[in-house]
């Protein structure tokens, strides 16, 4: 499956998370350069809350642990055949 964050393409698999920090929707397994610097691409609210009613992403029994020792919520990618 292939999804568009700030302005590029990424495609993603079932091994794709998107942690849910409850600030924006980070795609953790996926980076990219500009410049000098390695980016994470952020998902939009809009794109996240269509994946999640379409069925393309659910939540994931595995939780991201910060560093303040909070965990947040990820989401995986499911499979599509």
């Amino acid at each position: 499956m292939e999804i568009k964050c700030n302005g590029r393409a990424f495609t993603v698999t079932a091994n794709d998370r998107i942690l849910d920090n409850g600030a924006c929707y980070p795609l953790i397994t996926q980076t990219y350069y500009k410049g000098f610097e390695k980016l994470t691409p952020i998902v939009s609210k809009t794109l996240f809350n269509r994946l999640l009613k379409s069925g393309a992403i659910q939540l994931s029994d595995q939780k991201y642990k910060g560093f303040g020792g909070g965990e947040y919520d990820l989401y995986e990618f499911m499979e599509r055949s």
